[in-house]
């Protein structure tokens, strides 16, 4: 049915707001993530700053996951930085050890003293240690081994041994 004379009509468009996705970050005892923040849309730029908390640690991995997905994290600035995808996205950052330990297999009849010795020891730092066999023994050979048990090489001085501490425990083993 159609009115005698003109017709007006209104038309109110709404264009719903995008949605905005969570932005998390997975608990870690060793470090502090600072989301600058909490949501984002989706092609939004997302900026986040980790601090280690454990001096003894170094970070060796950032990512961002969208579900199982790695998402592409860059750094700049001392911040990780990212594009948001149409989902919630946890940032997950793992650590590992910078302090090592030696320990010796096969030591029973055998003096053996690291030079400066400490409970624990940094990659790079250069070890010295001195072995030699107790009265009645004979010490034939000796190993030094990260902890995957490869070979760390060792100068052989005339009482003393020296070797570079690897990124890893170390095993020093005597044959006797």
């Amino acid at each position: 049915y159609m009115p005698k004379g003109d017709v007006t009509i209104s038309v109110t468009s709404y264009v719903p707001e995008a949605p905005e996705y969570n932005v998390s970050a997975e608990p870690n005892e060793y470090v502090s993530i600072a989301l600058d923040q909490t949501k984002a849309k989706a092609n939004d730029t997302v900026t986040f700053a980790v601090s280690l908390l454990d001096a003894k640690r170094e970070i060796t991995s950032v990512k961002a996951y969208a579900g199982t997905e790695v998402i592409t994290t860059t750094y700049a600035n001392n911040k990780y930085s990212f594009v948001m995808p149409s989902s919630d996205v946890t940032i997950k950052v793992e650590t590992s050890s910078t302090a090592y330990h030696i320990t010796t297999r096969n030591a029973s009849h055998v003096y053996f003293s690291v030079m400066g010795a400490k409970d624990e020891y940094s990659g790079g730092e250069e070890i010295m240690f001195v072995a030699s066999a107790n009265y009645g023994y004979i010490l034939n050979e000796v190993f030094v081994t990260d902890a995957l048990g490869q070979n760390i090489p060792f100068t052989k001085g005339e009482t003393s041994y020296t070797f570079i501490m690897p990124k890893s425990d170390v095993v020093i083993a005597f044959d006797v």
